[in-house]
């Protein structure tokens, strides 16, 4: 029999989308890599495989083959768990992963629910909180920034200011990236009150995909997944677990710290959104996210 190929994720510490696609694969067991990219962007061009600078990019390689280019290279999460959803036996699966099944008629489709929460209304609210609300900033990105990219003995002697400045030109990209996402001028984006009501509606629209609510008060009714009918999370799972992750984690569901933006949030909606935070909670336990440990052979890290 031969050798599956060998799979590397060219991933960033803490990125919800790497994040997605490695609570797939480790609840799947398909077994892969993990590869760090370097921050900077043009460094990054020169490590990805693709030669661009999006983050996760599956690379697969041939094993026992003189060629070091991989057979195969998919930037973009949700490309990545298509691409093994329909090439499955390419890298050695005797059957699809199945992270979009099938639904029946006048159920929501697998893909356009991921898409939703990985590309439009709720990623762009993530961006918001983590890079574009003064608060959330302060949770999150200000301190992963601080403890990533600066040495120990700096990261407590660098004043805010200094990295504020030092990001400005990253928070007004995705500014940019934020309002488009969610569909609303960047001006819009100034109405704090505004963006939190948008989060809870769009959060209680993933909670209406976990079935009907109704006044009975035992939840033991409720679906364990988004999708209907299926007994393990797809990747509308993955897609909505990644992002709350940022939003109100703590931390304890990845190996790599993550600093969450608006954590208060839950308590908050604690009862509007407490079946979507039984269904997380559930996906917290099963599907941990882990990065350490995973790192390349020698021969397929040799050639960067």
């Amino acid at each position: 029999m031969s050798t599956p190929p060998t799979i590397i994720i060219y991933a960033m510490p803490g990125s919800q989308f790497t994040a997605k696609v490695l609570a797939a694969l480790q609840h799947r067991k398909i077994p892969h890599y993990i590869a760090f990219v370097p921050l900077q962007v043009e460094d990054r061009r020169q490590f990805l495989p693709s030669g661009g600078t999006l983050v996760p990019e599956m690379a697969i390689y041939k094993n026992n083959n003189d060629d070091d280019d991989p057979i195969v290279v998919v930037p973009d999460s949700e490309a990545i768990l298509e691409w093994l959803d329909e090439n499955y036996s390419i890298v050695g699966l005797s059957e699809s992963p199945q992270f979009y099944p099938q639904q029946q008629q006048q159920q929501p489709d697998c893909r356009q629910v991921s898409k939703r929460a990985s590309n439009e209304t709720l990623a762009g609210l993530v961006w918001y909180y983590n890079w574009v609300n003064d608060r959330g900033f302060a949770n999150s990105m200000l301190k992963s920034i601080r403890k990533l990219s600066l040495p120990s003995a700096l990261a407590c002697l660098v004043p805010d200011f200094v990295l504020r400045r030092a990001l400005e030109s990253t928070r007004t990209k995705f500014r940019g990236e934020a309002a488009r996402a969610i569909g609303v001028t960047e001006a819009q984006l100034e109405d704090e009150e505004a963006m939190k009501q948008l989060l809870v509606e769009e959060l209680m629209y993933f909670q209406s995909l976990l079935g009907n609510d109704d006044d009975d008060d035992d939840d033991t009714t409720q679906q364990p997944y988004f999708m209907a009918n299926t007994t393990q999370p797809t990747a509308a799972d993955f897609s909505v677990y990644a992002q709350l992750e940022r939003l109100v984690g703590q931390g304890t569901a990845s190996d790599v710290e993550i600093f969450p933006a608006i954590q208060w949030f839950r308590d908050e909606q604690n009862e509007t959104l407490e079946r979507l935070w039984h269904w997380y909670d559930h996906l917290r336990a099963t599907c941990p996210v882990q990065f350490k440990g995973k790192r390349p052979p020698p021969e397929f890290t040799a050639q960067k």
